[in-house]
């Protein structure tokens, strides 16, 4: 069956009297960075954001859960030491060097030189898929459990998760990965998830499904929803995910762009801005304050909160408080206008996700907040570590994943893109 993240092929976005053609684009436009700063269309044709946003997001720490990085690829090269690569911990993979192209687009778009929203940020890649864009639930758990760990160990730095992946949930079934994401986020890690494209119920799937996470919906150039995205109280944003172009791991000089399409590129537009975000406050934030700041002015497109920041208004105190507010998955606060007009209250979605999930079962969870639970967290990690030991597998079998290499459409090189950036 086609995978629940497969990707579909959508006409490229234009802004002229004729649409080009991909193999004529020798200056590839950017328009999902065009987008994500400012709230209405039509789009300006600059993609900027730095009067407000001047850090990049330096001082944050990203990582991308995917099919690895391709760290020889030009659009990484400015990173230097602050680029790395790892396999899963305990998985089967040599590295954590990308052999699809899946993985390298994503982190592009977020860190990439001249792709990327966020180019200043310490990138961390972790390979948990193959080159097929499948794998092993128990190396994503072990990902997961490794961040939880590094989060830990440095409490003062901001941190971001972009996961462009999930699957469908089991009925009854414990949903595992919602728990550990539920942890993630509980260490004071911005999770950000793909919705998934199935033109589903977003509630449906995990770790979309789950209230701490940021899950971003796929949108077209003319701020409509696409299609096959998935939709409903589960999305948190919605963000540019329709033919977005980022590197290509497949280019055999280092320096291909490719344009794909799928919520797998919308979350790590988000995940760029949070980086921004987190970058100007300079500490972590709690997911109640960071989220207006990624919805500014309560801007909407195709119903949904449009993810955004303002270029124009930098106002860092009032968003740094005091610094003593706990920083913890859910929490009050954080109005957007949603569908039809109406107030969309963050947290009322929240409590709209915990209903629809409750009665498919939701794995080690306590029963008011719709949180993990302590018993349970621990129990995700005895279970990682037992699974380990026995060399056992996930019973739930493979994540589901896309396959963009069956979708994407090669663009020429940019010849501004230079190593030395």
């Amino acid at each position: 069956p086609r995978p629940a993240w497969a990707p579909t092929d959508t006409r490229l976005p234009y802004f002229s009297s004729a649409p080009p053609s991909v193999s004529n684009l020798s200056r590839p436009y950017l328009w999902g960075k065009d987008r994500i700063n400012q709230p209405r269309l039509p789009l300006d044709r600059r993609t900027s954001t730095a009067r407000c946003y001047p850090a990049a997001g330096a001082g944050v720490h990203v990582f991308v859960l995917d099919t690895g990085c391709d760290p020889s690829h030009e659009q990484f090269s400015h990173l230097g030491d602050r680029l790395t690569i790892r396999a899963a911990p305990g998985s089967a993979f040599p590295s954590g060097v990308d052999n699809g192209r899946h993985g390298t687009h994503v982190a592009a778009t977020i860190a990439g030189a001249v792709t990327g929203v966020a180019p200043r940020v310490n990138l961390t890649c972790i390979k948990v898929l193959k080159a097929d864009n499948t794998g092993s639930s128990l190396d994503v758990l072990a990902a997961l459990d490794a961040v939880v760990t590094w989060a830990a160990a440095h409490p003062a730095v901001p941190a971001v998760l972009s996961a462009s992946f999930g699957g469908r949930r089991t009925a009854g079934g414990a949903d595992m990965l919602a728990a550990a994401a539920a942890r993630v986020a509980a260490a004071g890690v911005v999770f950000v998830a793909s919705a998934g494209n199935e033109g589903d119920d977003a509630c449906g799937y995990t770790p979309a499904v789950e209230p701490s996470v940021v899950t971003v919906a796929n949108g077209a150039v003319d701020d409509t929803l696409a299609g096959t995205s998935n939709r409903g109280a589960c999305v948190t944003l919605i963000a540019p995910g329709t033919w977005i172009v980022s590197a290509d791991a497949a280019s055999a000089d280092g320096r291909g762009l490719v344009a794909m399409t799928g919520t797998s590129m919308a979350a790590p537009h988000v995940s760029g801005l949070a980086a921004l975000v987190l970058g100007e406050v300079g500490r972590r934030l709690p997911l109640a304050r960071l989220l207006p700041a990624l919805n500014a002015g309560g801007v909407t497109a195709a119903g949904l909160p449009l993810a955004w920041v303002d270029p124009t208004t930098c106002d860092w105190e009032a968003l740094r408080g005091n610094g003593t507010e706990a920083v913890a998955a859910g929490g009050e606060g954080g109005v957007a206008e949603g569908r039809r007009g109406q107030p969309r209250d963050f947290p009322r979605a929240r409590a709209e996700r915990r209903r629809l999930g409750s009665s498919e079962g939701r794995g080690w969870r306590s029963g008011l907040r719709g949180r993990p639970s302590e018993r349970g967290t621990l129990l995700v990690a005895c279970w990682v570590a037992s699974r380990r030991a026995r060399g056992g597998i996930y019973p739930a079998g493979p994540v589901p994943k896309p396959s963009p290499s069956a979708h994407a459409r090669t663009v020429p090189r940019h010849p501004g893109l230079a190593r030395s950036f």
